[in-house]
């Protein structure tokens, strides 16, 4: 899934890496709002699409599989600032724009948040573009310009919180998620329409162009993607 803030409206897309295509599935009125909306975050288990508003660091969620459901719900207001944010087994993960430390949200019965919680701090100087969860939960990945140079790979790994960094080809402004078929996915926005995928090797940083070109073509640049379900 790929969101997108435009003309007071947000815009949540299907992006179909298989098929090469985009599908925009929901378009929601939330009016002409300071900031934009950001850390996108999808849960497989109860297909509950979450998202925040940059400014207000609100966090929302909105059920994709309830076809009565138009209007996304609060679930309260987080610590820090999420502008990139990945879901692994019930929580929601994000890094802190100011103090780049990674936040772990968990929810009550009623998806409210009951818990945000610093479980580590980037030890780098880095502006993050993206994170993603492996989908065994022990690695994060994270893409941003480390001490204002070119985009680097940053990894965290949870069980001994320990860091390490690859060197990465693409562009400033990349995003990552992890596709249903266990590839990890960098959609490096053109600017004119289009955005560029590839298929990123978290373990050398290397991005290969997908076989029928990898091209996407999308009404506006998105602003985060996440990972979803298989269709």
């Amino acid at each position: 899934y790929g969101t997108e803030y435009a003309t007071d409206s947000l815009k949540v897309y299907l992006i179909d890496i298989t098929n090469n295509k985009t599908e925009l599935i929901l378009k929601e009125h939330v009016g002409d709002t300071d900031g934009t909306y950001d850390g996108t975050a999808f849960d497989l288990d109860n297909s509950m699409l979450y998202f925040t508003n940059y400014n207000s660091k609100e966090l929302y969620r909105n059920d994709l599989d309830d076809d009565q459901t138009v209007e996304s719900v609060s679930c309260g207001v987080l610590e820090g600032t999420a502008a990139s944010a990945t879901f692994y087994d019930g929580k929601y993960y994000y890094v802190d724009e100011v103090s780049k430390s990674i936040y772990e949200v968990t929810f009550d019965v009623n998806g409210n948040i009951l818990s945000d919680q610093i479980v580590s701090t980037v030890p780098n100087s880095v502006t993050v573009s993206d994170i993603a969860m492996d989908p065994a939960g022990d690695k994060l990945y994270i893409v941003g310009d480390v001490e204002n140079q070119s985009p680097e790979l940053i990894t965290w790994t949870v069980a001994d919180d320990s860091y390490a960094t690859v060197s990465l080809s693409v562009d400033e402004g990349t995003q990552i998620a992890y596709g249903s078929d266990g590839n990890l996915y960098a959609i490096t926005p053109n600017y004119n329409g289009t955005s560029t995928t590839t298929i990123l090797d978290p373990e050398t940083g290397i991005s290969e162009p997908i076989e029928d070109g990898g091209v996407i073509i999308i009404d506006d640049p998105i602003k985060d993607i996440s990972k979803g379900p298989i269709m």
